[in-house]
């Protein structure tokens, strides 16, 4: 009964299976006690312990988060001020405004079958 406080799954049967099989509860408390003062304090030891490596991840974290979020903001800035302009990445200038379109549908400015007739968007249909 002991040990299996420190499984995560067991955990949680342990005192179901305790009371189903009869078990006292004079009898499981000593050892749930028991169980929870020893799982507490290698809880604490372990994030004592780790105390060091943790100041040092969020010393170095928050920069690094900070400047991808800095890189982020600027991309996003410039990719919006590209598509005002009317020129989005990946596009020239004589294709600005006409729409993706699939296999048998034509694109145009004002959207499937609209523009020019006859042009497609990559050459996808005649």
């Amino acid at each position: 009964m002991f040990g299996g406080r420190f499984v995560p799954v067991v955990r949680t049967l342990v005192p179901h299976l305790a009371g189903a099989t009869g078990v006292p509860f004079r009898r499981v408390a000593p050892y749930s006690v028991v169980a929870a003062v020893v799982w507490a304090g290698a809880e604490v030891g372990a994030g004592y312990a780790a105390a060091v490596s943790v100041r040092r991840a969020v010393a170095l974290g928050v920069p690094l988060v900070a400047g991808c979020a800095a890189v982020a903001g600027v991309v996003l800035w410039w990719l919006r001020a590209r598509r005002r302009q009317g020129t989005a990445p990946g596009r020239g200038a004589g294709d600005a405004g006409w729409a993706v379109s699939g296999p048998g549908r034509r694109g145009g400015p004002s959207g499937p079958g609209g523009g020019r007739a006859g042009r497609t968007v990559m050459g996808m249909c005649p």
